[in-house]
């Protein structure tokens, strides 16, 4: 990369929630924050989460719309509202200043493309996607015009497997020459020492994730009554992390595990950023869902030994599992049953898959050099183009 002068990048995080692309990007910009070549700027189109102050220590950080409650007196008029609409169009002018200063953009998520409508660009600007999404969310998360703006706007679009690379090929029409496979990079979770499980003589099967019909929560009622129908004595438990307790879902799903007698077998954990107590309670880590690109939750598991079962034929999360945990036929919940059962009987197999879960992780996932090397080389090769 010329070393002559700094090359600004803004990076363009969809929201700072504690989701997966927003912290995705956080752990990118610590691999490259030491790079002295670059200069980074970051934008949150939506600010709605925690993770804001985070994406402040790693650059200047402005943001477009601010979702965060607002509390207006009783006796509040129009016109005391006016400041916020002053400080957006502030919002709006620090923005386009930034994008005039920058040389390339980084789009972190396919559902930003609207802002390549809203603000103006230069013929200088290159625009990096990094795309972390399949058919169900570009569906549910923005709209067909703005994602072909984005994806056909781009120089280089970035994904995390071969699953998101197919997507855009078939879907997109995406010459293959545009796609750049880009592994995560997935920081250690450091505990002093591993403490003893909550619950060591019980097996612990641990999901985590937004609480909907994509990730598979509403299958398991389901699998609850296949599991302990055939296993009705085995000393097995359920953990799911990351749910809103007011969820309608949620609601409804503890009514049903209620109504059948299962409602003890299972336990659902509201979203912290605290996760490594979570996954230390874990024997396996289990993806339910119909469609995820490349779960973060599957390697974020791996780290920590621990296996990963997931559906075939939904998304990226086999391109991992493969050798290192257990791929079942789509929605197969008996065949499902027999596998987690088969890892609480089996202490060999889970030692196996385990360890192979983690050497695929610090292999792929857990060397911060690695992935700034990748980037520097990324950058040299849109610096030619």
């Amino acid at each position: 990369m010329p070393s002559a002068s700094k090359t600004n990048i803004l990076f363009i995080s969809h929201e700072d929630s504690l989701t997966g692309a927003p912290i995705l990007l956080l752990n990118l910009l610590d691999c490259i924050q030491d790079i002295p070549q670059l200069q980074v700027r970051i934008l949150i189109k939506n600010l709605r989460g925690k993770l804001y102050p985070e994406f402040q220590k790693r650059g200047i950080t402005n943001f477009l719309n601010d979702f965060r409650p607002v509390r207006y007196h009783f006796n509040s008029s129009y016109f005391s509202k006016i400041p916020r609409f002053i400080e957006k169009k502030i919002r709006h002018f620090k923005i386009q200043n930034a994008l005039n200063h920058s040389e390339w953009i980084f789009l972190n998520t396919i559902t930003l493309g609207d802002l390549l409508k809203t603000f103006r660009l230069k013929p200088h600007h290159k625009i990096l996607s990094y795309i972390h999404e399949l058919q169900w969310a570009r569906e549910n998360f923005t709209n067909k015009e703005d994602s072909y703006c984005q994806i056909h706007n781009s120089h280089h679009i970035l994904v995390p497997s071969q699953a998101v690379k197919f997507y855009l090929e078939n879907d997109f029409k995406v010459p293959p020459s545009r796609i750049v496979l880009f592994p995560y990079y997935i920081p250690p979770i450091h505990k002093a020492e591993r403490p003893i499980k909550s619950n060591p003589g019980i097996f612990t099967v641990g999901m985590m994730g937004s609480f909907d019909g994509r990730k598979g929560a509403d299958l398991i009622p389901k699998l609850l009554i296949n599991l302990f129908k055939h296993y009705p004595e085995a000393p097995i438990r359920f953990l799911w992390k990351g749910v809103q307790q007011d969820s309608p879902l949620l609601l409804e799903i503890k009514d049903e595990l209620q109504k059948l007698g299962l409602i003890e077998k299972i336990e659902f954990l509201n979203p912290s950023p605290d996760i490594s107590d979570f996954y230390q309670e874990l024997d396996v880590f289990l993806s339910l869902s119909r469609e995820d690109p490349y779960p973060l939750v599957v390697l974020e598991a791996a780290q920590f030994g621990i296996p990963g079962i997931c559906f075939e034929n939904s998304g990226g999360a086999q391109e991992f599992i493969e050798n290192c945990g257990s791929i079942i036929p789509f929605l197969d919940l008996d065949a499902l049953s027999k596998e987690i059962y088969r890892y609480f009987t089996d202490k060999g197999l889970l030692r196996e898959k385990g360890g192979q879960a983690y050497e695929k992780w610090k292999r792929l996932h857990g060397d911060k050099n690695r992935i700034k090397s990748l980037f520097i080389t990324l950058m040299e090769e849109l610096h030619k183009s």
